[in-house]
């Protein structure tokens, strides 16, 4: 299992959201999305990925887009199968050092968007990209999430 290098990341969402959006601290419902994100990249983090389905609803559905060689691109229906793609996502990589650009949230979705970099614990090979995470919630629980990763270059 993967963990970031910076153990202090997930807890920079919520910071970020309130610098960058000057209602943001009357956005409530928004801030409470944001901190949910925050709880589950905090989750990830501490290497239990099991806990992840407690913020998701049973139909969740994840979608990657990401280049052909990381093996990571694909749909995932259930939430079985989004946490089987998470488990086999996340056991590939290591050393991840993300670094948040952009939180923006609107109703019941957050969008997060940042930086990257680390390596593919297989090969060693070392990457670096910029993210996009869309994250749409209903009571209280993700029930679609994008990534979309593109090279930084």
């Amino acid at each position: 299992m993967s963990q970031f290098a910076d153990p202090q990341f997930p807890s920079r969402l919520d910071t970020v959201f309130l610098s960058q959006d000057p209602n943001a601290a009357d956005k409530h419902k928004e801030l409470e999305n944001v901190r949910r994100v925050e709880q589950m990249l905090a989750t990830i983090a501490s290497g239990n990925l099991n806990l992840m389905r407690d913020y998701f609803d049973d139909e969740m559905e994840m979608e990657i887009q990401s280049s052909p060689e990381s093996g990571m691109s694909g749909h995932h229906q259930g939430v079985t199968s989004v946490m089987d793609a998470l488990e086999r996502n996340f056991s590939m990589l290591e050393d991840q050092k993300p670094i948040i650009e952009q939180v923006e949230a609107d109703g019941d979705e957050v969008v997060v968007t940042a930086k990257e970099s680390g390596r593919f614990k297989g090969s060693g090979q070392e990457y670096a990209v910029r993210l996009k995470h869309h994250f749409k919630f209903k009571d209280g629980k993700v029930v679609q999430m994008r990534e979309i990763v593109d090279p930084e270059g």
